[in-house]
């Protein structure tokens, strides 16, 4: 494709969910700082009919992301010769075609094992349970394996929800209530996704058991809305989707450039544990410790100061110090420090921005500091590190 032409790039997604919102940021992200000369449009995925790819055709378009489509939109673009990056294994139709096609997705039976793992490093439970989402759905069926294939490795045996019921319906709910009185207590279990959760922490308080004392909970996707104005605050598996987002465009580039391009899936493998209330030991002050680093976690590189942390926190600046160094085993600017490199590694393993833009992105006073404060930290330069292309996007083909 001649460098010159603007590519018309067309999206189907739904912005209605935080996930996708998130894909979508780190997809633009790359397309500003790479493809400066792509025009990026959205489609809601109920419109992306086959009529509807028939009018993107006609018009030119080069490149589709989609994320949850029909299946007849998904037999459409079988035949389509337009550069196709499908985000999950959304239908098995697409299996069909071979060119200028591929797949990024998370890797969802990581997240699963991962969400086993920060559960079992709570201590011992009587039951370790996972609630899917209903229907067979496949990245909640990859992450229900990896969190049983990992709570085997204990030598023991997952318990996993099943319901015919839409998820959240009354009839769930009351299911869900029984599930839970039944099973043994403690309990430490894991949603397939934050709004499951969510439906766990209502039973929960319908039947009366204590989060975390009974019954640890644990979402995915780390929707922060949800997570943080739950009651108790969840806590969440996050699966990189800006990530995703911004691996998307680039495979994208990478199609455009090449349309002969065999067939591949592509795997984010980044993710993290964000740990609230819904899995904190009962401790008043390990409680605000999670607070803070939840706070820190999403407003890091605006600019904070240890006095706005605090005056989240509501407590004295000396008592939330305190509590830093007892369970934390750090300060509070250690903390917004240590998050501030974290996002500055991402942005130099994905993006070509230059070091001052960066350095004012993630809230350094100048680039120069923080080249000082990277090498201490890094034991290597930021150019260094970038040419070591360093990223937790790991392709599987």
């Amino acid at each position: 494709m001649n460098k010159r032409t603007t590519a018309k790039i067309v999206l189907a997604l739904d912005l209605a969910q935080a996930s996708w919102r998130d894909f979508f940021a780190g997809f633009l992200e790359s397309v500003g700082s790479d493809n400066p000369l792509w025009s990026v449009r959205i489609v809601d995925p109920q419109d992306f009919t086959p009529a509807r790819i028939d009018e993107l055709e006609r018009e030119g378009v080069d490149g589709i992301v989609i994320g949850d489509i029909s299946d007849e939109a998904a037999d459409r673009l079988i035949a389509s010769t337009i550069a196709l990056v499908v985000i999950g294994s959304q239908t098995t139709s697409l299996a069909k075609r071979t060119l200028n096609i591929v797949n990024v997705h998370n890797d969802d039976e990581d997240i699963g094992r991962m969400g086993a793992d920060a559960l079992v490093e709570l201590g011992n439970f009587g039951t370790f349970g996972f609630i899917p989402k209903g229907g067979s759905v496949y990245w909640s069926n990859l992450r229900e394996k990896g969190f049983k294939s990992q709570i085997a490795r204990m030598r023991r045996t997952a318990k996993v929800y099943h319901s015919p019921f839409d998820d959240g319906s009354h009839e769930d709910m009351l299911r869900l209530s029984k599930w839970l009185t039944a099973i043994e207590k403690p309990a430490a279990l894991m949603a397939a996704y934050d709004v499951r959760a969510l439906h766990v922490l209502e039973a929960c308080r319908n039947e009366g058991f204590s989060i975390p004392g009974q019954i640890c909970i644990l979402g995915v996707d780390n929707d922060r809305l949800l997570c943080e104005s739950a009651k108790p605050t969840l806590s969440s598996v996050a699966p990189d989707h800006r990530g995703e987002g911004a691996l998307a465009a680039d495979q994208l580039a990478k199609l455009l450039r090449q349309k002969s391009k065999r067939a591949k899936s592509v795997l984010c493998s980044s993710k993290t544990v964000i740990e609230r209330e819904s899995t904190a030991p009962v401790s008043p002050a390990r409680a605000l410790i999670l607070r803070a680093l939840a706070y820190i976690d999403a407003h890091a590189t605006d600019d904070i100061t240890v006095l706005d942390v605090v005056r989240h926190l509501g407590v004295s600046r000396s008592l939330a110090e305190l509590r830093f160094r007892q369970f934390h085993s750090s300060t509070i600017a250690q903390a917004i420090r240590e998050r501030r490199l974290g996002e500055v590694c991402k942005r130099l393993a994905r993006t070509r921005r230059s070091i001052t833009t960066i350095s004012k992105e993630c809230s350094f006073k100048n680039a120069n500091h923080l080249k000082n404060i990277f090498r201490v930290r890094f034991g290597m330069s930021m150019r260094e590190f970038r040419n070591t292309k360093i990223s937790a996007l790991t392709t599987v083909r």
